[in-house]
């Protein structure tokens, strides 16, 4: 059914049926809080994506706000290797080349030299490359690595004792933590043997920045704990974890977790608390494998709510404070890849895709 003809955008809540944006789509299963009207009192108002100019046969993506002004910036690897760093300073998206030295198989996206400005480790092979930010927000080389080993995955993690430290999966599956300031040998954590590192976080509620991964032989996801990285906790997930996300699900400021099981075709929840513990919050079923997923507040109502691709679907999952716990169809078709990111200064949010090697964006409109 349909609010209105024309233009759409996505995730409005409204009061009225006229409140809907001009071609805005609705469906009573995605109920979010739109009142009275043609459509069903609850209803969460979508459109169909948007493509992303200049974002073609993308290889990688990430969203991050490196230059500290608030808005998120958006930088593509292409499948050449080639970096391109998107950002919003009207409405439209403004593309730059980001010069590297070399083209990269990978990126990983934080503070590296620990001047407090984002930087970019770029790698190919078992080369990493250290882009700094300079003052006038272009990216200068400034370090050539040798890691060792080839880099299949990697995570920037700013510590108090050497800041700006690489955790890298080898394609081989392990894990390993090099310093980007001094370049020493990377050393290996041990913490299992296919594994897919994950995003930074605070866990414990000590001073320092801990590390979240999966173990994909053996069904496990887990935290391990900087800046020495010698302790850990894991917990049993789903079959064959592939990937591991980190949100705030109740609001207290510490990072719960999802993981995409790959063969188990599922998403695990995972709850953490302050005293440095995982367990078991939640699954959800899906009949294809899990390959993307990111969670947000979509319907307003103050819970995080979980959207999951597969090569089939993109699925809304309403957090546990809504009507609707069942998993929804949002949009078909592929999604191989996912993230939320707010260009604007306004809390509006939107949802990046990767499909079929395209990028496209869906706004989120309060």
């Amino acid at each position: 059914m349909s609010c209105f003809s024309g233009d759409a955008t996505v995730g409005a809540v409204c009061g009225e049926a006229s409140d809907c944006g001009p071609g805005q789509q609705c469906r009573h299963e995605l109920c979010g809080r739109c009142g009275n009207g043609s459509h069903e009192s609850g209803e969460l108002c979508y459109a169909s994506p948007i493509a992303i100019d200049g974002a073609a046969d993308v290889r990688s993506f990430h969203v991050a706000d490196l230059d500290g002004n608030g808005r998120d910036e958006l930088y593509v690897l292409d499948g050449a290797g080639a970096l391109r760093r998107f950002a919003a300073p009207g409405r439209t998206l403004e593309a730059q080349d980001v010069a590297l030295p070399e083209p990269a198989t990978g990126i990983a996206l934080g503070d590296a030299d620990g001047d407090g400005r984002g930087d970019i480790v770029a790698f190919a092979g078992a080369t990493i490359t250290v882009l700094v930010a300079a003052e006038d927000g272009s990216f200068v080389a400034a370090a050539k690595l040798d890691a060792g080993h080839v880099l299949a995955e990697a995570t920037v993690v700013p510590t108090r004792e050497a800041e700006g430290t690489l955790l890298f999966v080898d394609d081989q599956g392990s894990l390993f933590a090099m310093d980007l300031v001094d370049g020493a040998v990377a050393a290996r954590v041990d913490v299992g043997t296919k594994v897919h590192v994950g995003p930074a976080v605070y866990f414990d509620d000590d001073e320092f920045v801990d590390v979240a991964f999966v173990d994909e032989r053996q069904n496990r996801m887990g935290v391990v704990a900087g800046p020495r990285w010698d302790r850990l906790v894991r917990i049993d997930v789903g079959r064959g974890p592939t990937a591991v996300l980190g949100y705030d699900r109740d609001g207290d400021g510490r990072h719960d977790f999802l993981t995409l099981d790959r063969f188990g075709h599922t998403v695990t929840l995972v709850a953490s608390s302050g005293e440095g513990d995982l367990r078991l919050l939640d699954s959800l079923a899906f009949a294809t494998a899990p390959l993307a997923a990111t969670a947000f507040d979509a319907d307003f109502d103050g819970t995080p709510d979980v959207f999951v691709g597969t090569d089939t679907t993109l699925e809304f999952w309403r957090g546990e404070i809504g009507r609707n716990p069942e998993g929804v169809t949002f949009a078909a078709g592929a999604i191989e890849a996912m993230a939320i990111a707010k260009f604007g200064a306004a809390p509006v949010f939107e949802i990046l895709t990767l499909a079929d090697g395209g990028l496209s964006r869906r706004a989120v409109d309060p």
